[in-house]
C-alpha cells in the first residue's frame, strides 16, 4: 500500500498488510515445495534410466528406447537393427 501523506498506517491497513504478507509467503513457499517435488521427480527418473557411478544410459533405457523405435517403424513399415555390445 502506498499512502503520499506522511502518517501511521491505522490498525486494520497493518492487518490487512500482515494478513497479505502472509497470503504471499504461503503461495511462495507451496511454489518451491512443488519446485522441489518437480526437481526430485525428475532426478529419480534421471536416475532410474542411468547407470549411477558413470551417468551412462542404462538397460531400462536401451529398452524404452529400442520399444520406441520398434513401433515407429511399425507405423512407417521399416525395419530396425540393434547391436548391443555388454562389456
Amino acid at each position: 500500500m502506498y499512502d503520499h501523506h506522511l502518517r501511521s498506517f491505522t490498525p486494520e491497513e497493518q492487518a490487512f498488510l500482515q494478513d497479505l504478507a502472509a497470503i504471499i509467503i504461503d503461495d511462495l513457499e507451496l511454489r518451491l515445495m512443488i519446485l522441489h517435488w518437480k526437481q526430485a521427480q525428475e532426478y529419480s527418473e534421471f536416475q532410474s534410466r542411468h547407470d549411477a557411478l558413470t551417468g551412462l544410459p542404462n538397460r531400462m533405457l536401451l529398452l524404452d528406447r529400442a520399444e520406441q523405435a520398434l513401433l515407429q517403424a511399425q507405423h512407417h513399415g521399416t525395419a530396425v537393427g540393434v547391436l548391443v555390445l555388454d562389456l
